[in-house]
């Protein structure tokens, strides 16, 4: 049976980067996937007024969503994978090493253990 892991991943008040900055923010969002391992095969954004991103990440895994609320220096972030829940480990450390958040909350879900209704 294929494994299969969901993320999701609250980070308030980060203090690193302007979150303001939708470009800036794609190519980290898309650095640091890459950096733990995924593998992003296409994206679509969608940038709000005045300000906000919501980006979603086609991977060869499965897919990540990063939504931004600059205003409040919040991000929220989900990752649904069918590989190594290891590479949600490294992605989540790159994260709080990145955003520097004052206050987070993640959760890994193993999707295998969810019973049939």
């Amino acid at each position: 049976m294929m494994k299969k892991f969901s993320l999701i991943f609250e980070l308030c008040n980060c203090s690193n980067g302007d979150l303001a900055d939708n470009d800036a923010l794609e190519e980290k969002f898309m650095r640091m996937l890459t950096g733990s391992g995924f593998t992003p095969v296409s994206s679509q954004k969608k940038e709000f007024t005045p300000h906000g991103l919501t980006l979603a990440a086609i991977l060869t895994e499965s897919h990540a969503l990063l939504h931004s609320w600059p205003e409040e220096s919040r991000l929220s972030i989900d990752i649904y994978t069918c590989s190594d829940p290891a590479k949600l480990e490294s992605f989540i450390g790159m994260a709080l090493e990145e955003f520097n958040p004052g206050k987070y909350f993640f959760k890994v879900i193993d999707r295998n253990k969810i019973v049939d209704l």
